[in-house]
């Protein structure tokens, strides 16, 4: 059984049964499940197939948990970057990871800026001026969007 099948099997048996808990707040097993399908199909539509990789570097975010599942959903395998890491850090890992798509908490804009691999870059949880945004419908209150 890998995680998805976990996922979902806690999704089938306890739909509405707490998966996480963020911030005071509640996500069940099910509204985890169908945001990480949203997140998996969004990656899907921007080219990514299995076999490819999605860089996230984030906090302890719900948003992290939707993007993590919604990428192996996808077949596409994560990197984690650590979010204490420095720009030209960040840069390295990208450049011999190879990721189709950089995933990063808003509040890391600052590193996403300064980064000089020629990769997209989504920010997560709130806009980040000049990247898409990638959200997660109810689990996060804004949704997939373009700045």
């Amino acid at each position: 059984m890998n995680l998805v099948e976990i996922l979902e099997s806690n999704a089938r048996k306890n739909p509405d049964k707490d998966c996480l808990r963020a911030g005071g707040n509640g996500y069940t097993f099910q509204a985890v499940k169908d945001e990480a399908e949203r997140a998996a199909a969004l990656f899907q539509s921007l080219g990514l197939k299995k076999g490819d990789r999605i860089a996230i570097m984030s906090q302890n975010t719900v948003s992290f948990v939707v993007a993590f599942y919604g990428t192996l959903m996808a077949g596409v395998a994560v990197v984690p970057v650590n979010h204490k890491l420095m720009p030209p850090e960040v840069d390295y890992i990208l450049n011999h990871s190879g990721p189709g798509l950089f995933l990063f908490d808003a509040s890391l804009a600052p590193v996403a800026d300064k980064l000089t691999a020629g990769i997209r870059k989504m920010a997560m949880d709130s806009p980040a001026t000049p990247y898409d945004q990638f959200s997660a419908g109810p689990v996060c209150p804004d949704v997939i969007s373009s700045s």
